[in-house]
């Protein structure tokens, strides 16, 4: 198929390792906030937990 793609252009090494390390850095960015907004998530359950006990 990329042979038939005059468009192709292939990528080098360089670009290849470049663009995983963007990658993985965006997912490790994702990752944190995910975990953030979980145990801000499980916090306010606690909290609600605790709330409801003491009523």
């Amino acid at each position: 198929m990329a042979q038939s793609d005059p468009t192709h252009q292939p990528v080098t090494d360089e670009q290849y390792d470049v663009m995983r390390r963007r990658i993985s850095a965006h997912f490790d960015e994702m990752r944190q906030l995910m975990d953030e907004a979980i145990q801000a998530d499980l916090e306010a359950m606690e909290q609600e937990d605790d709330d409801a006990e003491t009523e």
